[in-house]
């Protein structure tokens, strides 16, 4: 324990910056001379009758220029002293401001009268943000709306390639090797209650679409469906046929590899990404190989008149359907 007599308290107090009437906020902290022009929203500007390039700075409080170029083009103007405290991105910091002067300001055939204030150390003429919006080279937009002569919205214009689904010229067989031993479900695997509804509706919405179809008659392939989940809370139907794709004979169609098919995109600048609206539905089945597929659930068997998920040759057939479009 200290046994001094006298202890002398000390309060801490946290230097917080706040701006007041006369502060006022510049991007600039540091002294910087640029090589090339300010950037691409420089505008040609005229100060006093003089050409000149101001930035068109929206984070700007006040117009500046800069010690330079007031000793350069401005030095006839008297400056007066600054009423105002010029601060940068670092509140703490102040700029050193010369004096300020008011003139005129034009751009094209907008003139208005303005104050500059000369400071030490900025590159180049920032314009602030009501500068910029009296000599209109910058208007608060509310509201887009289509430009008469933009191009037509392509949903619009092709309603019939974005409704429904998609369907391919040539339908795919599924072949099988010879000897192929039937797989026969004859009970379906138990889907939790509460998922109940939700596979009647999926089933209902395939039947609906043409991907599958009811199937009464006695077959000698039936196999099990598995529900998977998808992150908008829906269910994905699935059919496990694990059984099936022992005896497909594969379509051996070279696949890409994504090493190589990112090496091609070397210098490309432009990119598109086209997501297929569930592609392999899109590739319909001949009728003599449908019943291949057929599947159990609590509500009856159906089978696929369109290309299967779990098919093990359905990417192939996809990739050789996909490059013939």
């Amino acid at each position: 324990m200290c046994k001094l007599k006298n202890v002398h308290l000390v309060k801490e107090e946290y230097d917080t910056p706040s701006q007041s009437d006369n502060e006022a906020f510049i991007g600039f902290t540091q002294v910087a001379t640029p090589k090339k022009k300010c950037n691409k929203w420089h505008v040609n500007i005229k100060i006093n009758g003089i050409n000149d390039e101001g930035n068109i700075d929206t984070g700007a409080e006040v117009n500046v220029v800069p010690h330079k170029i007031y000793k350069k083009r401005y030095s006839h103007i008297k400056l007066s002293a600054s009423d105002r405290i010029l601060t940068g991105a670092d509140a703490t910091k102040r700029l050193r401001v010369v004096g300020q002067f008011r003139g005129t300001i034009q751009n094209k055939k907008v003139l208005i009268s303005e104050t500059f204030y000369v400071v030490i150390g900025v590159p180049h003429i920032p314009l602030s943000f009501d500068t910029c919006e009296r000599l209109k080279l910058i208007k608060r937009i509310e509201s887009v709306s289509t430009v008469p002569n933009a191009s037509p919205d392509p949903i619009a214009k092709y309603p019939s390639l974005f409704n429904g689904l998609g369907k391919t010229k040539e339908p795919y067989r599924i072949k099988l090797v010879k000897d192929a031993i039937p797989y026969s479900l004859n009970v379906p695997r138990r889907v939790p209650l509460p998922l109940k509804p939700a596979l009647r509706m999926e089933l209902d919405k395939m039947v609906k679409s043409g991907v599958i179809r009811e199937v009464n008659s006695p077959t000698p392939w039936c196999a099990p469906i598995v529900i998977a989940s998808k992150p908008n809370n829906k269910i994905r139907v699935c059919v496990d046929l694990t059984k099936l794709n022992q005896f497909v004979e594969r379509e051996k169609y070279p696949m890409p590899a994504i090493d190589y098919t990112l090496g091609l995109l070397e210098g490309a600048k432009v990119f598109t990404q086209l997501d297929a609206n569930s592609g392999f539905w899109q590739i319909p089945l001949t009728p003599d190989c449908q019943l291949l597929t057929t599947f159990i659930t609590p509500f009856g068997r159906f089978c696929f008149q369109r290309l299967p998920f779990g098919i093990s040759s359905a990417p192939e057939v996809f990739q050789r359907t996909k490059l013939s479009f």
